[in-house]
């Protein structure tokens, strides 16, 4: 049983130098949740070693020994994920030492890697034992979740509506290189192509993958229908809407595909859900599948039409349909008539893109087969990517495998590959086990928002590599970090928790 902040108030009253060290908490937790979920290397994460987010860390760190002195901080073992996590850096160490030793190796390199492992999962840790057991914590959590959610998807639109890919200078420094808006080539005589919005995040993959692994949380509880505001419900369904539209802006093929795939999953299962939210997911590719501005305008009017039909109950089951076809149609209609792009079926690229992932697929077989059994490490893998055909130039940011799995291998060996990916695919499947236990509604469908949505992330990995790169583990254990923190939280103290989505 956790030990809630209320019960030690009752207890023993606050000291001054207590609620310094709270507040202190309450500002790092915010700080690593708002921008932590996209890690602008201005301001977080980045390949330079110590970075912003990480001092954060350390202050967090250290405010938490201070507070479990007098017994306000859960203890580690209360973190379901620390000694598996612990367990696996510690191979992940192991190889790193028979990489030096064996190929030569440099210290600097295999330190950055263990970093770019270790970080991300005691940020997670950390997130858990300063969240667990403080139900008003939680609930600014999330606050600060939703809010790095929703700056993200917003400057994404932002960017598609003003030409903009990116903000800073160098794709491979980030926002370390300044600001600095890209625009797209001048409209000419003829119709271009809409652009691939960057998002705020170092690479335009990491911010689909992101946008994607975040549909969830701003859908799940409009889906289940238990939140009592309407001004709450409109801020999620707008929040569910500008994610979908950044998305979309992206132009990515893998994180969409992601999305249908565990939103299927989900409304096969629940039998409430077949129906409708099957015919959902059909009329929003009918909408968006002919890309033709016609085409669009259409399924727009007629999502019109059935949304006045789906106010009558008896037509109730229209209303997924027409939200779908409106959603669909309407990010067409404003490209095509607003933003005058040409359009295109925008979840497909050309077939360049695939066989360049196929040749980068062989590749990392064939040095994962060299060195079986530690690897050639990440700076190996990097100067075997430019080297292959038409990739000389691929961005320092990019140059990994681009399926995350097999970059492990290759990278780090079959052994450490093995336990990562079971540490990662483990965590996704206790925390779809374990949210149907939680007592408080609220937390059961933050629960299953986040089994969701990392499972989004796990499938976006499979063409793109994420936990290379910092920022992609830190989002994924820092979503399970505050999950399991309120949840449990929720479940300890009946409703206290519970206010976290509606508020």
């Amino acid at each position: 049983m956790l030990t809630t902040h209320a019960q030690i108030d009752r207890a023993t009253p606050p000291a001054p130098l207590d609620n310094l060290f709270n507040a202190l908490r309450l500002v790092a937790v915010v700080w690593l949740l708002l921008v932590g979920l996209w890690s602008g290397p201005w301001l977080g994460a980045s390949l330079v070693y110590p970075n912003g987010l990480l001092t954060v860390e350390i202050v967090l760190a250290l405010l938490l020994i201070l507070l479990s002195l007098r017994g306000q901080v859960q203890p580690l073992r209360a973190y379901p994920f620390f000694i598996p996590g612990v367990a696996v850096l510690g191979l992940c160490a192991v190889s790193a030492a028979c990489r030096i030793f064996a190929r030569g190796t440099t210290l600097s390199d295999e330190t950055m890697s263990l970093w770019q492992h270790g970080e991300p999962l005691l940020r997670g840790v950390l997130l858990y034992l300063a969240i667990a057991g403080q139900p008003r914590l939680a609930r600014v959590a999330w606050y600060a979740l939703l809010g790095g959610l929703a700056l993200q998807a917003g400057a994404a639109v932002i960017q598609h509506f003003t030409n903009v890919t990116r903000w800073y200078a160098n794709l491979d420094s980030g926002w370390v290189s300044g600001w600095h808006p890209v625009h797209v080539p001048p409209v000419g005589s003829g119709p271009q192509p809409a652009p691939r919005v960057q998002g705020l995040t170092s690479y335009i993959n990491l911010t689909a993958a992101l946008l994607a692994a975040s549909l969830p949380y701003w859908s799940v509880p409009l889906a289940l229908n238990f939140l009592a505001s309407r001004k709450v419900r409109a801020l999620l369904f707008l929040g569910a809407l500008a994610t979908l539209a950044a998305l979309w802006y992206t132009n990515s093929r893998g994180p969409m595909l992601a999305v249908f795939a565990v939103v299927l999953l989900v409304v096969i299962r629940l039998p409430q859900w077949r129906i409708a939210g099957v015919l959902a997911l059909a009329a929003f590719l009918a909408a968006v599948f002919p890309a033709l501005p016609g085409w669009a305008l259409m399924a727009f009017a007629g999502a019109i039409v059935l949304l006045m039909l789906a106010r009558r109950w008896k037509f109730r089951y229209l209303l997924p349909i027409a939200l779908a076809m409106g959603v669909g149609g309407g990010l067409l209609v404003v490209d095509a008539y607003a933003m005058h792009y040409q359009l295109g079926w925008r979840v497909s690229q050309q077939g360049g893109v695939d066989n360049a992932r196929l040749t980068l697929y062989r590749d990392a077989l064939y040095t994962a087969a060299s060195s079986p059994w530690w690897g050639v490490g990440d700076r190996a893998v990097a100067e075997r990517v430019i080297q292959l055909p038409k990739l000389e130039n691929l961005p320092v940011t990019q140059r990994n495998y681009h399926d995350q799995y097999l970059h492990w291998a290759a990278a780090e060996g079959f052994p450490v590959a093995l336990a990562l990916t079971c540490l990662v695919c483990w965590a996704v499947v206790l925390c779809w086990r374990q949210y149907p236990a939680w007592q408080n509604p609220h937390a059961r469908a933050l629960g299953l928002a986040t089994a969701m949505g990392l499972t989004i992330f796990l499938l976006c990995n499979l063409v793109d590599a994420h936990f290379w790169r910092i920022e992609g583990g830190g989002f994924f254990w820092s979503l399970l970090g505050v999950t399991f923190a309120t949840g449990t939280t929720a479940s300890d103290n009946g409703n206290s928790g519970g206010q976290a989505h509606d508020c």
